[in-house]
C-alpha cells in the first residue's frame, strides 16, 4: 500500500512535535544557564519546522512530491 501524502505530513509534524517537547522538557530540567539556552534554541527551530512543514504541505499533490520538498 502507497503512503499517502498525509501520512508522511503526520509523520513529520509528530517528529517535530515530540522533538520539541524532548527540548523544551531539558530545558526545564538543566540548571545550567548555557544548556537552557540551547535547549531553547534546538526547541525553537522544531517550531519553525513545524511552520514549514505546513506551509509545504498543502502545495504538494503527492507523499513523493512531500518528501522531496522536506530534502531539498
Amino acid at each position: 500500500m502507497p503512503i499517502s501524502k498525509q501520512d508522511v505530513v503526520t509523520a513529520a509534524l509528530q517528529l517535530e512535535r515530540d522533538g520539541r517537547k524532548f527540548y523544551l522538557e531539558a530545558a526545564e530540567k538543566t540548571s545550567s544557564p548555557l544548556a537552557k539556552q540551547m535547549f531553547q534554541s534546538l526547541a525553537d527551530d522544531e517550531e519553525r519546522h513545524i511552520e514549514w512543514i505546513q506551509g509545504v504541505a498543502p502545495s504538494a499533490s503527492s507523499a513523493k512530491d512531500v518528501n522531496q520538498d522536506l530534502y531539498k
